[in-house]
């Protein structure tokens, strides 16, 4: 019966119209991943691609990586990487852009007070929250999907919980590492976190409607569950 029920509600969320957004960006910003996934930028006719976001929380990763003539030739210059978190209505297209940057020097001066906008089709200001990603050292490689599971397991106000890695569980997540047995099963703490995840991760995808009825389940399951364990 438990299992009827969660293939119903996964039905239920899967066929839900979803509504797509597209986020366009200017040419001198360069996006390196769209939640929680590596982004691939792709340009048509020198400008970036717009890039499809469904309806709900959005996070992305970006830096400026510009070009800038100089007495002996021309400098390249990248900034620092930030995270920008936000929502849209689905069905809209949102603009990013970054203050304006005349020159290298003042290129160089941006990380100290930088300067993002986000703006709706209507020009309307999108709320959205920023953060720095800074790693200090060589800026050879960097593992960009992996620093934003780890910025989202700090707490920050920026940070998306269903995607963070939960770092101290998972570092305990190995073949020795078990749950206490229930009923006879014995469950691995990754199995749990992942399982978790999964409902994190479509409770964000699902709209309003759908989160309602999913609450209503699972308080009647809550509720159901408690008085099984009473009776025992």
């Amino acid at each position: 019966m438990k299992f009827g029920r969660i293939l119903t509600l996964a039905a239920v969320v899967l066929s839900t119209p979803a509504l797509a957004a597209n986020l366009t960006f200017n040419s001198n910003i360069e996006l390196a991943v769209v939640n929680g996934q590596k982004h691939n930028q792709e340009s048509v006719f020198g400008r970036p691609k717009d890039v499809v976001l469904p309806e709900g929380e959005q996070q992305i990763v970006f830096r400026i990586y510009d070009s800038f003539r100089t007495p002996g030739g021309h400098e390249m210059y990248g900034s620092e990487y930030y995270v920008a978190t936000f929502a849209d209505q689905g069905d809209e297209t949102i603009k990013l852009t970054s203050a304006n940057l005349p020159n290298l020097k003042a290129a160089k001066k941006f990380d100290d007070n930088p300067e993002f906008k986000l703006t709706n089709s209507k020009g309307e200001a999108v709320p959205f929250t920023l953060a720095q990603l800074k790693k200090e050292g060589m800026q050879i490689s960097r593992d960009l999907v992996n620093e934003l599971r780890e910025f989202n397991a700090t707490g920050h106000e920026g940070a998306i919980e269903s995607r963070a890695p939960f770092a101290a569980l998972a570092m305990m997540n190995n073949e020795s590492t078990s749950l206490p047995k229930e009923g006879g099963v014995q469950t691995r703490i990754g199995d749990v976190l992942m399982s978790e995840q999964m409902l994190h991760y479509w409770f964000q995808q699902a709209d309003h409607d759908t989160r309602v009825r999913f609450m209503e389940w699972a308080d009647r399951s809550m509720k159901r569950s408690m008085k099984e364990s009473a009776a025992k």
